[in-house]
């Protein structure tokens, strides 16, 4: 994301609500929906501030809801350090943690096997939080649903109106994909468990040391209230491939230990596949991601191909 502050301006906002001086100030160009800078503050700390618009308000405080939960948990988090509302954005500062992308032990044996089992026990804690509704805000700015078949219609109602506001689909399609996805979901329904799910994990998101370890979980902003297996969506099709298959083994492994597989686990799977990738296509289209939704195409129908 481009910046819309200068370094300056980015020093005089965070180390007056700091009260220290940001002695240097790096733009981060990643990130959706947020600003990023790297700051080095007088006292020798480092942090990141993140500026992003007043409409994300809603989901900035579901976010710092999940960040809290996930603490409590026992997750490695980046600390929230402050969270603000201005006139014209929102800040959210984190301290900042020392990692390396996954994809630098990708084919490290050891290192690997113990980033994806500290993964797998982080995730296992995360899901051990206890919720008691459906949704898709954690701060009670969303409706709360019992049961995950109601949530996932719900979130159906959503995707359909996208896809018609841009065009993504014929509606005669929409309404076939809306089908399948609300059979299977009702289908799996009486099993599923309301739990917090990251719903983001993927290489971006997560820091590893250099003996392997994960240093940090990041990024709780696509946080939501669903069944466990909505974790998958994301590992499934972003971060599981990308490395040898005994990687899925050690993540599998250790948060099997904490979570007992399921009944129906592979048809849950595929109801958060469907939802995942169905709504990604609407979005990828409004933003003008050619390649994304390319991708976000050629999984939904691998998956609607595949299913039971």
């Amino acid at each position: 994301m481009l910046a819309s502050r200068t370094a300056d301006e980015v020093a005089d906002v965070v180390g007056s609500v700091l009260a220290d001086d940001v002695v240097d100030a790096e733009h981060l160009p990643t990130g959706f929906g947020n600003e990023n800078w790297r700051l080095t503050l007088a006292s020798g700390a480092r942090c990141v501030a993140k500026f992003g618009p007043l409409s994300a308000e809603a989901k900035w405080r579901s976010s710092q809801e999940a960040h809290r939960l996930a603490v409590s948990a026992g997750v490695p988090v980046a600390r929230l350090i402050h969270f603000e509302c201005f006139a014209d954005s929102i800040l959210r500062i984190f301290e900042w943690v020392e990692g390396s992308s996954p994809a630098t032990i990708a084919d490290a044996g050891s290192e690997a096997s113990r980033f994806f089992s500290d993964l797998g026990r982080a995730v296992g804690a995360l899901h051990s939080v206890e919720i008691d509704r459906f949704s898709s805000r954690l701060d009670g700015s969303a409706p709360r649903f019992g049961r995950w078949a109601e949530y996932v219609e719900y979130r159906l109602d959503q995707i359909r109106a996208r896809c018609q506001a841009t065009n993504a689909f014929p509606d005669s399609d929409v309404e076939r994909i809306r089908g399948i996805v609300q059979q299977h979901a009702d289908h799996v329904s009486d099993g599923c468990r309301p739990t917090l799910c990251h719903r983001d994990l993927h290489a971006d998101n997560l820091l590893v040391g250099d003996d392997g370890t994960l240093t940090a979980i990041l990024d709780f902003d696509c946080a939501e209230l669903w069944d466990s297996a909505g974790e998958w969506g994301k590992l499934d099709w972003m971060l599981f491939p990308a490395f040898p298959p005994t990687c899925r083994q050690s993540f599998g492994a250790a948060y099997r230990s904490l979570h007992p597989e399921p009944a129906l686990w592979e048809e849950r799977k595929l109801v958060v596949g469907l939802i995942e990738t169905f709504n990604g296509i609407p979005n990828a289209v409004a933003q003008g991601w050619d390649e994304f939704e390319s991708e976000c195409r050629s999984r939904l129908a691998m998956l609607l191909a595949e299913r039971p």
